[in-house]
């Protein structure tokens, strides 16, 4: 055709760009949904680990057909299925695709009940009404079962180890698909139904209180060799080959033919069972009917994840773990939940924040660090307990801008109107000489001299052993609006300012420099000085600006950065730089930072921490120094508009499993071209979870010769 032909010659001279559906790339979309923290065993401390999940919900509201999520699987082409009472959904990680009756003929019934992949790539689905439809190479088939007036709700889906389909249903029998036999149970009102498929690819079924494996499945007549019948309450297939058992008040594991000597104690035993899983951490999900999820590890140690954890329902009916280690919910009238292994702790007091932004923070000398709020005033937070300071310590104004506590364990505190203040015998007080000064302070810096350094409104102050001096323009130094202050390997005193740029005291001789001179911008929050001697500078909407052997150069979101608002920095001795910042946390490696100022490259790579990795918001705050602390187990800790947060930089796990794709279509001036071709892997260098990319995630770009040229 003249319009394929077309197209083949316009592949010859200009990038087109392909349409991909990225499947369960989950970054912040701006799908609703809910994100909240879970820390296992109580309030967070500076010492405890790093949190358990980050909770993101998904609702009818989100395209989702029903919130009664009855079963859930992820498929070996990325995509995740969703079993509801109101039809099936294929979601992608970022859109639901419904499928029901009325567009798709052959399931027979909307309620959907279980869910399974079988070896051969099919995905089997069980329904209330005791049908089953398979779906296979795109397509959907309804399967033919024995004929009974009433057929019991398809409760689970197995496959043997000869690649035979049984199905489990609510009255307890166990039926092979392909003639119909069954295995019934030995009671009419059969209870505690699970159905479990371990490595070896052996079926193994779990009710009436015992747990069995079908054994001789190529027979015409199979049978059910019996486990244990020791109050069985349900089993779930072990990564070593093996299986978990879950009886009484304890799990214990079947592997090689006998029991594993470890039991883990297990305090479900009054709960109501409804699924159980091992994760690829080795820990085991267990969900209940109306008490949420519980994750147990090897070591006992049990967390629990309910509505008052951010899970959208305590009902947990479906739990599945997809390839990059997100365990997905489904709730009995809540919808999907997905829980992702956060990157990120948040600390908020219990009692008199009232909802205030935190502003700055910095480490006590004991490990315990000191925290300013926008209208809260102070807060004093060691090992998970906060103590708050206000009125009631003759602290007069809430405003805290900046804190910090210096070398000789003196506390100070910049308010918004009332001055530098000293805490000092349980109250606030003003040093003498400024007992008059009202000023914003926002910005305390102490250098290698122990000289106190006070960023005010009105200019710059240093104060030592008992002397002060201003640096204003009163005095000679054009300095105002002071937010920022460092000192370099030889002593002189950097200045950053809102509106007059940064400034270089050396000597007693101020040298400015502007936007006219390389600076980002005029208005300066943020400084380091790093080991090897250059200045980083971070603007209020220039982006991170470099001075280097006496030349600035910038670096901004032309460039890759997340965002041109930096609020701090934070160097890990690692390689790598933490910076907060109007969109987010993110970490840029040293070296490319710069190359990238340097010109070498022209897209700066950076590692992005936003809700998805447990950031209560994306707005950090800043404008105020210290705006940065690290304690002594090395933690970073960041105050944003909704907490405080905290990250161990090596203990920060990348993702580096690239999404999967599908060539879905592609546009080509007037022209839709639909693609044949099957699944592939994404390149590795593509964007995904937790990175940013100069490329979107909805866009690629086909490499010369690939498989993209040819299929269509």
């Amino acid at each position: 055709m003249a319009g394929l032909e077309q197209t083949g010659r316009l592949r010859q001279t200009t990038w087109m760009f392909i349409c991909a559906r990225w499947l369960l790339y989950l970054p912040a979309t701006g799908l609703s949904g809910l994100m909240l923290l879970v820390e296992p065993g109580g309030p967070l401390a500076a010492q405890a680990a790093d949190p358990a999940y980050v909770v993101r919900s998904w609702h009818t509201e989100d395209g989702l057909p029903e919130s009664s999520v009855s079963s859930v699987v992820q498929t070996r082409t990325g995509y995740l299925w969703i079993g509801t009472y109101n039809g099936l959904a294929r979601f992608d990680g970022i859109r639901f695709t419904v499928f029901d009756p009325s567009r798709t003929p052959e399931l027979k019934n909307s309620r959907i009940t279980s869910l399974f992949e079988d070896s051969r790539e099919c995905l089997w689905i069980g329904h209330e009404s005791g049908d089953v439809t398979r779906y296979e190479a795109g397509k959907f088939h309804s399967v033919e079962l024995g004929k009974a007036e009433v057929r019991p709700s398809i409760a689970r889906i197995g496959e043997d180890e000869i690649g035979d389909i049984w199905a489990l249903n609510g009255a307890g029998f166990l039926v092979r698909l392909r003639d119909s036999f069954s295995l019934a149970p030995p009671s009419k009102n059969p209870d505690e139904l699970a159905l479990a498929v371990s490595r070896d690819g052996r079926l193994w079924l779990t009710r009436c209180g015992a747990v069995g494996v079908v054994t001789h499945p190529q027979r015409a007549e199979a049978s059910l060799s019996v486990l244990s019948s020791n109050a069985v309450q349900t089993a779930c297939a072990a990564r070593d080959g093996g299986l978990w058992v879950l009886s009484g008040e304890h799990i214990r594991k079947w592997a090689n033919g006998k029991w594993a000597t470890n039991v883990i104690p297990c305090p479900l035993a009054q709960h109501s069972i409804t699924r159980m899983i091992e994760t690829s951490s080795g820990a085991v999900a267990i969900g209940t009917q109306a008490n949420g999820l519980y994750l147990l590890t090897l070591g006992g140690e049990v967390t629990q994840v309910n509505r008052s954890d951010g899970l959208s329902a305590n009902w947990v009916c479906a739990i599945c773990e997809d390839l990059e280690g997100n365990l997905w919910v489904g709730t009995g009238n809540g919808g999907l939940d997905m829980l992702r292994p956060g990157k990120v702790s948040v600390a908020v007091p219990a009692a008199h924040w009232g909802g205030h932004a935190f502003s700055s923070v910095c480490a006590a000398r004991d490990g315990g660090l000191w925290v300013g709020t926008e209208g809260s005033g102070l807060y004093r937070y060691r090992e998970g307990a906060w103590t708050h300071f206000g009125e009631a310590e003759g602290l007069p104004n809430l405003f805290v801008w900046s804190v910090l506590e210096d070398k000789e364990g003196r506390i100070w505190t910049g308010t918004w109107g009332a001055g530098l203040l000293e805490y000092k015998e349980g109250r606030f007080t003003a040093p003498p000489a400024l007992k008059d000064f009202h000023e914003p302070v926002t910005a305390l810096y102490q250098d290698s001299r122990s000289n106190l350094w006070v960023g005010a409104r009105t200019g710059l102050l240093r104060m030592s052993a008992g002397q002060e001096r201003w640096y204003t323009r009163a005095t000679g130094f054009p300095l105002a609006d002071v937010r920022a202050v460092t000192e370099d390997a030889e002593g002189a005193i950097w200045v950053g300012t809102l509106g007059s740029g940064l400034s270089c005291l050396k000597d007693g001789v101020l040298k400015q420099f502007n936007k006219k001179d390389g600076l980002g911008n005029g208005s300066v929050i943020s400084l380091l000085n790093d080991a090897d001697g250059v200045l980083w500078i971070g603007t209020l909407g220039g982006g991170l600006s470099r001075l280097k052997h006496g030349r600035f150069a910038t670096i901004s979101t032309a460039q890759g950065l997340p965002n041109n608002v930096i609020f701090a920095f934070a160097d890990d001795a690692q390689g790598h730089f933490w910076v907060s910042s109007d969109g987010g946390l993110f970490r840029a490696d040293k070296d490319d930072l710069n190359r990238c100022a340097d010109g070498e490259i022209s897209s700066l790579p950076c590692l992005l921490f936003g809700k998805s990795e447990g950031m209560p918001t994306l707005e950090c705050s800043g404008g105020c120094q210290p705006a940065v602390a690290r304690t002594p187990d090395n933690r970073l800790w960041f105050p944003t508009r909704k907490g405080l947060v905290a990250l161990t930089p090596g203990k920060v796990d990348i993702n580096t499993m690239p999404p999967r794709w599908f060539w879905r279509r592609c546009w080509c001036r007037d022209i839709w071209l639909r693609s044949r071709l099957t699944p592939r892997r994404s390149p590795s260098s593509q964007a995904r979870d937790g990175w940013k990319s100069t490329t979107p995630p909805s866009v690629y770009r086909p490499p010369s010769g690939s498989a993209s040229n040819t299929g269509w």
